[in-house]
Formats: C-alpha cells, structure tokens, sequence
C-alpha cells in the first residue's frame, strides 16, 4: 500500500468531476488487497468502494446535482442497457462492477463519475459521517425491504448487529416501525445504539430514513495523490 500521485481526472460526456470529502474502509478492500477465490485482480488497484464528495465540474452534456452540490456516490455500477436493469435488478446485470474491486476506487482526492450515480446529500448529513453508508446500507437494504419485504410491527432477527451491514440493517428496522433483535457480540453495545434494544433519535435514524427515501479516467495537468494497493498479500 502506498500513496502516490496521479494525473487529476478531467470528466467526459455525462460524468462530474467529485472532489472527495470522505471515504470509509469496508471489508471489502481487504479482500481485494487480501485476494478472493477465482477473482482476479490487476494491481495496482485504487481502493475504496464507499465515499462522498463535492461536484466541482461538469462533463459535455452533463446532467444531475449542480456545481457545490454535496453527493454520496453510489458504488456499484453497470451500463443500464440490461434486462436486468431495466427490471431494476443494475446488481444482476452481466456488467455490474463495484468501485475499487473490478475498476479504481474513491480513495484519491478527485474521481470523474457519471451523474447518475450521484445523490445529493441532506445539508443534515456530515459527508464524513454519510461515506459509510452506500455499499452496507445497500446490501441491508436490498436483504430486509427488497427481498424480505419487512413490515411494520414484524420482527427481524440481526446476526452480527454490531457490523457495517447489521448496523444498517438495525437502522432500516427501526426507520420501519419493526422490532430488531441482535445475536450479542463482543461490540453489541455499539448495535443497541443503533435501537436494537432501545429507541433513541439521533444521526442514525436521519441516515436511515434519508437513505430508505431514496433507494474511464482522462489525464490533467495537475497530479493528485490517491492511495493505491501494489499487490495482493
């Protein structure tokens, strides 16, 4: 792992320019530096598959949030020519990839991406705080609402409630007036906060119902640093 410096991205047809404001470590960057089973991997690789950022210029034809508009980015991402995303299914689709595994991530200072995989952040939301959410949300989302079709006044049953992913998973319970329960763990503390155990109001609960509401690089002259994993371990 090193930090190093790269040409600053200038955006095409349809990308922004995102000056990053926060990234979060997710396991899977470890298992991309760490090597998966039958998943090969070209090193070296810019991690980072969750972040946030500021949009700081427009490509050719560039539509979606305005200059200054703080974003959460989404990380996962595919043509949209699919049967699958059609179906809003973009995670079936024979092209889905996820940002720092099958191309270069977020942990660098800029990144060009296409509008459409831009939110706009609630002026509420710390963008720090917020590059946490995408990729854990999404999958908690996609389990308890998408597949599960959770219901208010049911009870859901969270294994490892302290995770990224059980953490969200809490949140989006509690955000539908269901009951979540937790296989204790070392850290379960951290998921009771999350209103496993109890009911309390705070940044958890705006993320969740904020986040339940809404469900190819060119080179610059200037260089910018981003960190990159050389090799596997």
């Amino acid at each position: 792992m090193k930090v190093e410096e790269i040409a600053r991205p200038q955006p095409g047809p349809g990308e922004a320019l995102v000056r990053v404001l926060g990234v979060s470590i997710n396991h899977l960057d470890l298992w991309v530096r760490r090597g998966m089973p039958g998943v090969k991997i070209p090193f070296p690789r810019i991690l980072g598959c969750d972040g946030t950022g500021e949009v700081v210029a427009l490509g050719p034809d560039a539509e979606g949030p305005a200059l200054g508009t703080k974003v959460v980015i989404e990380p996962g991402m595919s043509s949209g020519n699919s049967p699958q995303d059609a179906a809003g299914l973009d995670h079936f689709a024979p092209d889905y990839s996820i940002r720092g595994e099958h191309c270069d991530g977020l942990d660098c200072e800029y990144v060009c991406v296409e509008t459409r995989y831009l939110l706009a952040l609630p002026d509420s939301l710390d963008p720090v705080a917020a590059a946490a959410v995408p990729l854990v949300f999404l999958t908690a989302h996609g389990m308890l609402v998408t597949r599960a079709q959770l219901q208010a006044g049911e009870s859901v049953l969270v294994l490892g409630g302290a995770s990224g992913v059980g953490s969200a998973a809490i949140q989006i319970a509690k955000n539908l007036a269901a009951r979540a329960s937790l296989v204790p763990t070392k850290s379960s503390t951290t998921a009771t906060r999350n209103g496993a155990k109890r009911s309390r109001p705070g940044p958890s609960v705006a993320v969740s119902t904020w986040f339940s509401s809404t469900s190819g690089r060119r080179p610059g002259r200037a260089r910018w640093r981003s960190l990159r994993a050389t090799d596997a371990w």
